[in-house]
C-alpha cells in the first residue's frame, strides 16, 4: 500500500512536471518565434535601406552622366555653330569683297552691309533656336531619368 501510495505521488509529481515542462516549452517556443520575427523584420528593414541607398547612388550616377552628356552635346553644338558661323561669315566677307571690287557704288556697299547684317541676324536666330531646341531635349531627358 505504501508502494502504491509512493507510485501515485510519483505519478502526480510526474504529471505536474509534465505540465510545467509543457508550459516552459510553449513559452520558449513563443520567445523563439518572437525573436525570429524581430530578426526577420530587422533584416528586411536593413535590406530595404540598402536597396534604397543603392537606388539613390544609381540615380545620382545617372543624373551625373546625363548632365555630362548634356554638357558634351552643348559643347559640340557650340563648336559646330561657331564653325558654321565662321564659314558663313567668311563667305559673306568674300562675297562682299568680290562685289565691292566689281562695283564702287555706295548703294551696292549699303546693300551688302544690309545683307551681311541680315545674314548675321539670321545666323544668330538659327543658333538661338538650335540651342533652345537642344536645351529642351536634354532637359526632357534629364526629367525622364529623374522620374
Amino acid at each position: 500500500a505504501e508502494k502504491d501510495e509512493r507510485i501515485k505521488e510519483l505519478e502526480t509529481s510526474l504529471a505536474e512536471l509534465q505540465t510545467i515542462h509543457k508550459a516552459e516549452l510553449d513559452r520558449a517556443k513563443e520567445e523563439l518565434q518572437q525573436q525570429n520575427e524581430e530578426n526577420l523584420k530587422s533584416t528586411v528593414a536593413m535590406e530595404l535601406q540598402n536597396a534604397n541607398e543603392k537606388f539613390q547612388l544609381e540615380l545620382e550616377e545617372a543624373k551625373t552622366n546625363a548632365a555630362e552628356e548634356r554638357e558634351e552635346a552643348m559643347e559640340k553644338l557650340r563648336w559646330e555653330l561657331t564653325q558654321a558661323a565662321e564659314e558663313k561669315l567668311s563667305e559673306a566677307v568674300m562675297t562682299a569683297k568680290m562685289e565691292a571690287i566689281d562695283s564702287t557704288s555706295a548703294e551696292l556697299t549699303a546693300s551688302l552691309e544690309s545683307a551681311h547684317s541680315a545674314a548675321m541676324a539670321e545666323l544668330q536666330q538659327s543658333h538661338e533656336e538650335e540651342r533652345n531646341s537642344l536645351i529642351e531635349k536634354y532637359t526632357a531627358e534629364i526629367g525622364e531619368i529623374q522620374s
